[in-house]
């Protein structure tokens, strides 16, 4: 499960709003960045009755703004885990190798004469 927040730094207080289905009619506030995130990571495992894994993440938009993602679970995502969970079936492809490029000459015309190593 997924939950999304837009925080906001309004005043200097920050707040957060739910988005989308799952997080709509949750909310949190805190005094600082950090107090936001801990607020909404508690609300997050209370709305949900969880008590397990909890992947956190935050991208910063502004500096008064970010979008905060809080997912439950933490399963392994990746080309690891799928062939990891595949067993046996990703032997054959990894064998299979794909040429490698052939190197090109780097050139100088475009430095007017200038070498980083003269």
């Amino acid at each position: 499960m997924v939950y999304v927040f837009i925080c906001k730094n309004e005043g200097g207080k920050w707040t957060a709003k739910g988005r989308g289905e799952t997080a709509a009619d949750l909310t949190a506030e805190g005094e600082d960045f950090f107090a936001v995130e801990k607020a909404l990571k508690q609300t997050v495992l209370e709305h949900a009755s969880y008590s397990g894994a909890v992947q956190i993440s935050h991208t910063m938009v502004t500096p008064k703004s970010s979008v905060f993602v809080c997912q439950l679970g933490g399963a392994p995502v990746g080309g690891a885990a799928v062939a990891g969970a595949s067993g046996d079936a990703g032997a054959p492809a990894a064998e299979e190798a794909a040429p490698e490029p052939e190197e090109e000459e780097e050139s100088d015309d475009d430095m007017d004469g200038f070498s980083l190593f003269d």
